[in-house]
């Protein structure tokens, strides 16, 4: 946040913090200015938790979706497997009826 009160962007936030520096005293902050800060801080605290749900979410559905798709590929191959085992098995009745 600007001495006059305006947030900064993410950008320069972060370019910031590769400046070299070092402490030279203390620093006073005035209330308004600090609850200024704390609103700041929750409003993009409240941002980021909404982007990394929908990002969850929007894995959670990929996955969900892989899933049920290999699912219906076991069951397909499994009912295919059956089938062909209940045939084989029928073939061999019917030939045990002819001897």
């Amino acid at each position: 946040m600007t001495d006059l009160g305006k947030a900064l962007d993410d950008e320069v936030i972060a370019r910031l913090f590769t400046l070299h520096g070092r402490v030279v005293g203390p620093v006073s902050i005035s209330d308004e200015a600090l609850t200024n800060l704390t609103a700041l801080t929750r409003q993009r605290q409240s941002i980021i938790q909404r982007d990394i749900s929908e990002r969850n979410a929007r894995f959670f559905t990929e996955e969900s979706d892989k899933l049920e798709g290999w699912a219906d590929d076991l069951n397909s191959d499994w009912n295919g497997r059956s089938k062909t085992w209940i045939d084989k098995s029928g073939m061999r009745g019917e030939a045990r009826q002819l001897r």
